[in-house]
């Protein structure tokens, strides 16, 4: 009932495919069942920060969703594209509303290239920033710091009109 398995020696910038082909061992004998359905994966290096880390002190731009200048949830819209391939949307409310959901509360169970979600106090998503492993996040802030890389508990403590709202992935 559980598909699962390990791989090793595998580069981190390339894309696997797989078909899996189930088996029964009966006696001295195997019974090979029909061949799934393809399923990639594209790994990620080992140290996401050294592949995004180029993009520290890319200016901020309010609406901006590019290296010449982004905003916080368009920094995290271009890092899942550029990581992953995939599109996501724009905003940080439709960042919040799509993916799956992380257990917030055990960032042992962060993977890099995941996005945390963060709300004011008041309401409503106030940041997004894409984690990067190690306890760390990298982020657009504002216009003054422009895009720079934290620790993601300094940064809890330091804006203290955020909260850590929620973590989101998408690189599943």
């Amino acid at each position: 009932g559980t598909l699962k398995w390990t791989d090793t020696g595998l580069n981190g910038e390339t894309k696997y495919y797989y078909r899996i082909r189930p088996y029964k061992q009966l006696n001295d004998n195997r019974v090979y069942g029909a061949l799934s359905s393809v399923y990639s994966k594209q790994l990620l290096p080992k140290n996401l920060e050294s592949l995004i880390k180029n993009y520290v002190g890319k200016p901020y731009k309010h609406g901006g969703n590019t290296p010449k200048g982004w905003d916080c949830s368009g920094f995290t819209q271009w890092a899942v594209k550029y990581l992953f391939g995939k599109n996501i949307p724009r905003t940080g409310t439709g960042q919040l509303n799509g993916g799956k959901a992380v257990d917030k509360k055990k960032m042992s169970t962060w993977k890099p290239g995941d996005i945390i979600i963060w709300n004011y106090n008041s309401g409503g998503v106030s940041h997004v920033s894409l984690y990067i492993g190690d306890g760390k996040m990298m982020h657009s802030l504002n216009d003054k710091y422009d895009t720079l890389i934290q620790d993601v508990k300094y940064y809890d403590r330091w804006d203290t009109c955020n909260y850590l709202y929620a973590v989101r992935r998408y690189s599943d």
